[in-house]
């Protein structure tokens, strides 16, 4: 018998976990989902954890953790599986304690000393290394960090219904991306768009963009507003996703061996996607968990493909000239972020001693 091994003590409590006994209830959970990718029943919990707790009592836990969205049954009479709530809930506490295997620590440095010898280099060894030592997906580039506050737009006719929006940022970054109108725009309609960007969003990045998109324009042109609205997300998408080089993607068989891929057609949406780089650096910059230089997204990133739930970790390390490097990893929704996370950590932190103490070249 055991006590659940990720149950951090000291974070903060969430408003919607009522004790410290449903806090344990669906750590205990998440780690049993962890390694069976299973649906969880109340007994599993009480023949693996040493609490001297009644299956009704678990099973109310469960319950009232159902009830808050932290935990779903896939079918009747099913154990209980954890929501995408639940692991962010998870992930939040987990990096209050964390730590990695002095045997991948070793590996590490093992394969990252022996073989440094310039940063495109480093970034394709270190997504070979980080797909082996967490037996997922693994993504490493190089992104250029310039200045990526919007300094003005335009938008230029293509045809009756399409548009060229070219956006230019105070960093010297040019954006290009086509918009699609449902109905032929006229050329006032147009400049008043072009007019209200370049005085409202001149100096804001894509955080600032996005908090404009969700401005609510009441006594206004209807076709005016859907534009105005359609460019602003364009820019908002776009600003966050920064300029990049040298992506490398490794490992994707490891997840292809996922049980939640049984399906060959999984299997199909997944591989184009890895070929769509943009959608998937893109994904890496959405909305999630930041802390100590990590940025974790969990869930479904990519609602529309029909892929099941996916996380995403990434890490990064500044470079000389103004460039830095991420490291990432994808997994299942169930991922073991207690594994992950301290890896990429370690493994950031290793890159960046690497390169200061070895003079990595950057070209």
């Amino acid at each position: 018998m055991r006590t659940p091994t990720l149950t951090p003590l000291q974070a903060r409590d969430n408003a919607s976990i009522r004790s410290a006994r449903e806090r344990d209830v669906l750590c205990a959970i998440i780690e049993q989902h962890i390694q069976t990718a299973e649906p969880v029943s109340s007994r599993q919990i009480c023949d693996a954890y040493a609490w001297g707790l009644s299956t009704a009592t678990v099973r109310n836990c469960m319950a009232r953790l159902e009830a808050t969205g932290f935990l779903h049954h896939p079918y009747p009479s099913a154990g209980k599986i954890p929501t995408s709530k639940a692991y962010r809930y998870f992930v939040d506490r987990l990096l209050e304690d964390r730590g990695l295997d002095s045997r991948q620590q070793e590996s590490i440095h093992a394969e990252l000393w022996a073989q440094a010898n310039e940063v495109e280099h480093m970034v394709k060894l270190t997504a070979s290394v980080l797909a082996a030592l967490s037996q997922l997906l693994a993504v490493s580039w190089v992104s250029h960090q310039l200045d990526d506050r919007l300094e003005r737009i335009d938008l230029v006719r293509l045809s009756a219904r399409r548009l060229m929006l070219v956006a230019f940022t105070l960093g010297r970054r040019e954006i290009h991306q086509t918009v699609e109108t449902g109905e032929i725009l006229s050329a006032e309609t147009l400049s008043r768009v072009v007019g209200w960007v370049n005085e409202h969003g001149r100096g804001k990045n894509a955080a600032g963009i996005s908090g404009l998109a969700r401005n609510r324009w009441t006594h206004q042109d209807r076709r005016w507003t859907e534009l105005l609205r359609q460019a602003l997300d364009v820019l908002s998408a776009r600003l966050q996703a920064p300029e990049r080089a040298g992506v490398v993607v490794q490992g994707a068989a490891n997840l292809i061996a996922q049980p939640e891929f049984n399906d060959v057609r999984l299997i199909r949406r997944l591989v184009a996607l890895l070929d769509q780089q943009d959608d998937l650096l893109q994904s890496f910059a959405g909305p999630g968990i930041e802390r100590d230089g990590l940025h974790i997204v969990i869930g479904e990133p990519y609602p529309s493909s029909g892929l099941p739930p996916l996380s995403l970790v990434t890490v990064g390390v500044g470079l000389a000239g103004g460039r830095n490097a991420r490291f990432g990893v994808v997994g299942p929704t169930r991922m073991a972020y207690g594994r992950i996370i301290p890896l990429l950590q370690y493994t950031a932190s290793t890159v960046a001693r690497v390169i200061a103490r070895s003079g990595v070249p950057s070209r």
